[in-house]
């Protein structure tokens, strides 16, 4: 058999042709002559090639065919709809709004899960706004796990008494998003009336130890 330029074979209904195709098995004449040649070659009913040629032809009809079918289907379907929402739209709305609601208060409660279950992160990345270089595992180790830097209270008592966890100090007059360190709600709430003046703070001690009372 002879090929063109694409590598098909050449195929003319001839006798050599036809010859040469009877003894093929029905897998060899499917892959190299019948997908190339049906439209030339016309086999009859008894040949040994019109039952394949017979369902390739039925499948590409019935292709059509269904795809009309199809077509026509989802038309009369999208009538129908079209239909009943018009007939039905208060009773469509009540549905949709019921539903609406149940997710919504799912939507809620799963949030409200998720928060109780992830507070630590949650408040780290709400310091982190503030102290962009803060990393989680400083957070975890200064603050979950750390004390206050001035009476030692422990991030466990600070939650039980104050219901929160201890706070980042930072420098009021410069480089305000780098973390300083870690106080208690008192000190930190000190610190912040006196915003870091020193002197104000020496004349305060100075008050305390002139009017303590002996």
């Amino acid at each position: 058999m002879k090929r063109d330029k694409h590598g098909r074979f050449i195929t003319k209904t001839t006798p050599q042709l036809l010859d040469w195709v009877k003894p093929l098995n029905y897998n060899q004449r499917k892959t190299y002559l019948l997908r190339d040649w049906v439209h030339d070659y016309r086999p009859k009913q008894g040949d040994p090639d019109f039952n394949p040629f017979r369902l390739r032809k039925a499948g590409e009809e019935g292709k059509a065919k269904r795809k009309a079918r199809d077509k026509k289907n989802h038309a009369r379907n999208l009538e129908t709809q079209r239909a009943y929402r018009e007939k039905n739209k208060e009773k469509i709305y009540a549905q949709n709004k019921a539903s609406n609601k149940r997710h919504e208060v799912a939507r809620r409660i799963k949030s409200i899960e998720w928060y109780h279950n992830n507070k630590d992160y949650v408040a780290w990345k709400r310091l982190k706004k503030n102290f962009p270089i803060m990393t989680w595992e400083w957070f975890q180790e200064n603050v979950l796990n750390g004390k206050c830097e001035q009476c030692g209270m422990t991030n466990k008592q600070h939650l039980k008494i104050y219901d929160s966890n201890l706070h980042v100090d930072h420098d009021h007059n410069k480089n305000q998003d780098v973390p300083r360190g870690v106080l208690c709600s008192r000190h930190n709430c000190g610190m912040g009336f006196y915003d870091d003046n020193i002197e104000e703070m020496e004349k305060a001690i100075e008050y305390i130890k002139k009017k303590q009372l002996t």
